[in-house]
């Protein structure tokens, strides 16, 4: 019986590895130093970036940058949608170190479903998509060194 759990735990472990490396975005992120989360911690990554961003907005530490529609069709019925990306820059960054710190996408329906969160600790980019939504990363990396969009 242990065996068995042990090969069926082995098994979704594999499956759910083999997932994220079907992501086509997923390697040109790694390859420009991202942080490519499992989509299995996209609501606990997402809750976190959310209240990061409100808590420095609050503040005054945080304001928003940039904002404005993207298509995708990396979702999990392959239809193209329009999602709504914001990005927020934290102040307390160096200036040409990062611009946006914080990006925070949506779809675009009414809805304000967060499908994916990118966001940048002071050392390294992270990024991480909803499964639920998605299949993968709205897109490939940013070309930009100093950029989470």
């Amino acid at each position: 019986m242990k065996k068995l759990i042990s090969i069926l735990f082995v098994s979704m472990f594999s499956f759910a590895a083999q997932a994220q490396l079907d992501c086509e975005h997923a390697e040109s992120f790694i390859q420009s130093g991202w942080q490519v989360h499992d989509s299995s911690s996209f609501s606990a990554k997402a809750k976190m970036v959310k209240k990061l961003v409100e808590k420095g907005m609050r503040d005054g530490s945080v304001i928003e940058d940039l904002s404005g529609p993207i298509r995708t069709s990396q979702t999990v019925t392959n239809l193209r949608v329009l999602l709504k990306a914001e990005t927020f820059d934290d102040l307390n960054t160096a200036q040409n170190e990062m611009f946006g710190d914080y990006g925070i996408m949506t779809l675009d329906d009414g809805s304000n479903t967060v499908v994916e969160v990118r966001w940048y600790d002071g050392v390294k980019r992270h990024v991480v998509f909803n499964g639920k939504y998605m299949r993968c990363m709205m897109s490939s990396a940013p070309l930009a060194d100093n950029s989470v969009l």
